[in-house]
């Protein structure tokens, strides 16, 4: 990981490597604001390989507790399926 310069701060750049909070998931997820649709712009960037993400179980289990408790367990339960294909 590198360390951001001042104008970089509010941008996700390219090649590098990123903690993501449960926010990231929680927000692209059910967001459909501006915030959610950074997520969504970030999650997409991970799919195409140009950034990489690492977080931690904690993470996943506050993401899942989240869509459960606005979605239900099924949709949580698919939720998961997503989650765990991100590469």
């Amino acid at each position: 990981m590198s360390t951001l310069k001042k104008e970089q701060k509010n941008q996700v750049l390219d090649n590098e490597i990123y903690y993501a909070d449960s926010n990231l998931f929680i927000y692209a997820t059910i967001n459909n604001e501006i915030i959610g649709k950074k997520a969504r712009e970030i999650i997409a960037k991970v799919k195409r390989g140009n950034i990489k993400l690492f977080t931690s179980v904690l993470t996943i289990d506050e993401f899942l507790w989240r869509i459960k408790k606005e979605f239900g367990r099924e949709d949580a339960a698919n939720a998961a399926q997503i989650f765990f294909i991100l590469k």
